[in-house]
């Protein structure tokens, strides 16, 4: 078989590959020695604690990797052509291993699914433990967590989480910049990679994470206050408004939040990156729940699952199967070669948009996403 994938999932703090929907048989059937890793999440796998090292989940994942490379070849495996992929955080997960210098070297190739591409220094990432800290009164040392229960540890969390968005509330656990485990952040080293990657965005990945009550809330005069507080240029939210003819106050605030979490490091590193780069968008849009094509939608159609009962939450019953042919087959091409079957992202900013017609265009809002990076 040669090959091998090596998918990180997840959102850093809930989630395992043992989810239905990271069910790798399909894979397997079209002669993929697939290998899924579990690490630690939330609390106990990316807390900055005093006297505890950083990023553990992190280094479990890498653990994993170098597992992966001294056996896999026991399971059919080459331990020379391994791919590692992984979608939200996974792909966080994924763009961190290639940019440790100890794993670096590991993977041929590497996917990159609606992955964040940013660590941010410890005195940022350390923001959510100092709350949890504070809410269960304990100092935040490696002592006083090993001393509390998972489950307070977690009833905290989920306290401190209730009503929070990706605009709102208390942050989220994200990677820390770390001598010891993540020297630099993956948006900066990953240009500098010599392998092949595919990496792309959804369209709407917004939807999954406002419900569509908050977006109609986002009323003209509060997406000034969230300009603001984002520090977003004037000029940036105007391009927004030229690309999105019609669209409201709260869609073109959730595609700013897209693009500047997601798809603007995507396209800064795939413009910058020197070794064959593959940009894709998932653009078909669920009828469930007006989700359009939302964050984790396309995960279905990659693992040729969306007749699934998982998936057809998200997807409803008639998802195109066609679609889940042709991403899967695509996803196996590049495990399998490094090259996915389509022009790979060069000066014409050309992307392969997955939809019920799938086709190569330009990049979408490119003007609105340089308008928000520069």
């Amino acid at each position: 078989m040669g090959a091998g994938r090596c998918p990180f999932a997840g959102a850093l703090e809930r989630g395992t590959a043992a989810l239905p929907a990271y069910d790798g048989a399909a894979f397997a059937r079209d002669g993929i020695v697939f290998v899924s890793i579990n690490h630690r999440i939330g609390a106990e796998g990316f807390s900055v604690l005093d006297g505890a090292p950083r990023n553990l989940g992190l280094s479990d994942a890498a653990a994993g990797l170098r597992w992966v490379q001294r056996e896999i070849a026991a399971f059919g495996g080459d331990p020379a052509q391994i791919t590692i992929a992984g979608e939200s955080a996974g792909g966080a997960l994924v763009a961190a291993l290639l940019s440790r210098p100890d794993t670096a070297s590991i993977p041929r190739a590497a996917i990159i699914e609606s992955g964040p591409l940013e660590a941010v220094p410890v005195a940022r990432a350390a923001r959510v433990t100092q709350a949890t800290a504070k809410k269960l009164k304990v100092p935040a040392t490696r002592e006083a967590f090993a001393a509390l229960t998972p489950r307070q540890l977690l009833d905290a969390r989920r306290a401190l989480a209730e009503g929070s968005s990706p605009l709102s509330g208390v942050a989220g656990y994200t990677l820390a910049i770390d001598p010891d485990s993540l020297p630099v952040s993956p948006v900066e080293a990953l240009p500098r990679l010599g392998i092949p990657l595919l990496i792309g965005t959804n369209s709407d990945e917004y939807r999954l994470w406002f419900t569509p009550a908050q977006l109609a809330a986002i009323s003209p005069l509060k997406l000034e206050p969230a300009r603001l507080a984002t520090r977003i240029r004037r000029s940036a939210v105007r391009a927004y408004h030229e690309a999105l003819p019609g669209a409201s106050a709260g869609e073109i605030l959730g595609q700013i939040v897209t693009d500047r979490m997601l798809r603007g490091p995507a396209l800064k590193v795939a413009g910058a990156k020197r070794s064959p780069t593959y940009v894709y968008e998932f653009a078909w849009r669920s009828p469930v729940r007006d989700l359009r094509a939302a964050h984790a939608l396309e995960i279905g159609f990659v693992f040729d699952r969306v007749d699934a009962a998982e998936s057809r939450q998200l997807v409803g019953d008639a998802a195109p199967q066609q679609l889940a042919d042709r991403m899967h087959a695509d996803w196996v091409r590049f495990t399998r070669s490094g090259d996915p079957g389509w022009p790979a992202y060069d000066a014409g900013r050309q992307v392969q948009v997955f939809d019920t017609e799938c086709r190569i265009e330009p990049v979408r809002r490119a003007a609105a996403v340089d308008a928000l990076a520069g």
